[in-house]
């Protein structure tokens, strides 16, 4: 029985966390945009806002931003309550935090996203200014957590997108393309990939049959 209610006390607050993480996200990006800063979510939270049944708990919002906006992104968030982290070795250009009313991380990358391991950058700069909606297009952000480390939370990621708001595979194929590097990483990942989309618990057979299918197929263009 105790075990059970701390469950349930879990799984209330992983459903308060996730709504209140996308109000967080929202609120930047409409006060970036009165600002007239330009800026994309990504990630996990950039996924939330393309697929409404994604439940996943994070406290890390990713962010793409302009690199002449670099000045007004520092004070949108000073103005929001958050703090500069000055840690070192960081993987992202910046990072901001703050630990109340509720615990927030903020990364930003400027331009595009450096993959640190292979020494490459991803320019995003085309994506950033394409339109108003808050999140990078379906088909980079499928890219991009298809480089992710392959984990549960990934693949939930990936199902998400995939059942929600599949990208056209031509755009995917299009976009990497562009990245022979990037394509190769990802090509070599798939099968994997698959593994893991099939073991992950939280989402429905009919869901990972989809994605994997979805998986395949590019895969055999790739």
């Amino acid at each position: 029985m105790k075990n059970l209610i701390i469950m349930k006390i879990n799984e209330v607050k992983g459903k308060l966390m996730n709504r209140d993480i996308k109000l967080e996200a929202e609120k930047i990006f409409k006060e970036a945009k009165l600002r007239g800063i330009k800026l994309k979510l990504f990630g996990s939270v950039g996924i939330k806002f393309r697929c409404h049944t994604h439940r996943r708990s994070t406290f890390d919002i990713d962010f793409v931003a302009l690199r002449e906006d670099i000045g007004k992104i520092k004070a949108l968030f000073r103005d929001l309550g958050y703090k500069f982290s000055s840690i070192s070795k960081r993987r992202t250009d910046f990072v901001f935090f703050k630990k109340e009313p509720i615990k927030v991380k903020i990364d930003v990358d400027v331009d595009g996203l450096r993959m640190f391991e292979e020494g490459y950058f991803i320019p995003l700069r085309e994506y950033i200014m394409q339109d108003e909606h808050p999140s990078l297009p379906s088909s980079i952000l499928l890219v991009l957590k298809m480089l992710a480390p392959l984990d549960d939370d990934t693949a939930y990621d990936i199902i998400c997108l995939l059942n929600e708001d599949p990208p056209l595979i031509s755009a995917v194929v299009d976009f990497l393309n562009k990245h022979p590097k990037i394509r190769e990483i990802i090509k070599g990942k798939i099968s994997s990939l698959i593994s893991v989309v099939q073991k992950e618990p939280r989402r429905t057979k009919k869901e990972k049959f989809k994605t994997i299918g979805y998986l395949k197929k590019l895969k055999k263009i790739l």
